[in-house]
């Protein structure tokens, strides 16, 4: 299976479990029985990134948050690849926004939308965590 694009960290996050899945492995297996060298560089990069989205999916990144993040700013005409990235970001500052956004974006929100912007993302994924 080939995916191209952006993704999410939770999208990426559920690719990797159902390949794991695939090949029955369990949490936190260790990697032994790879005798090819490129297999098991592929499946130490896979475990820690699966180890990193592990403990951001336990802080509630769910489709339920994300769709409900969606919907709370349609109004700002953001592209696909902004909203992706403010998800997997999470910006805490106005400067970390303005770093995602593209610059006509940006130079098409005011100030107290890109205030609301941010708030808006604060709102949804800092309250868990840790």
């Amino acid at each position: 299976m080939t995916y191209e694009g952006m993704i999410t960290n939770y999208e990426m996050f559920n690719i990797i479990i159902a390949n794991r899945k695939l090949r029955g492995i369990k949490k936190g297996a260790p990697l032994k029985g790879i005798s090819d060298f490129q297999d098991y560089e592929y499946f130490w990069v896979e475990e820690k990134i699966y180890q990193l989205l592990s403990d951001e999916d336990e802080r509630g990144r769910t489709k339920g948050k994300i769709n409900q993040f969606l919907s709370s700013i349609k109004k700002f005409k953001l592209t696909a690849g902004e909203v992706i990235q403010i998800i997997n970001l999470k910006p805490t500052s106005l400067l970390e926004l303005r770093l995602i956004l593209n610059p006509k974006t940006f130079s098409g929100l005011d100030q107290s939308e890109l205030e609301e912007l941010l708030e808006e993302s604060q709102k949804t994924w800092m309250k868990n965590e840790k």
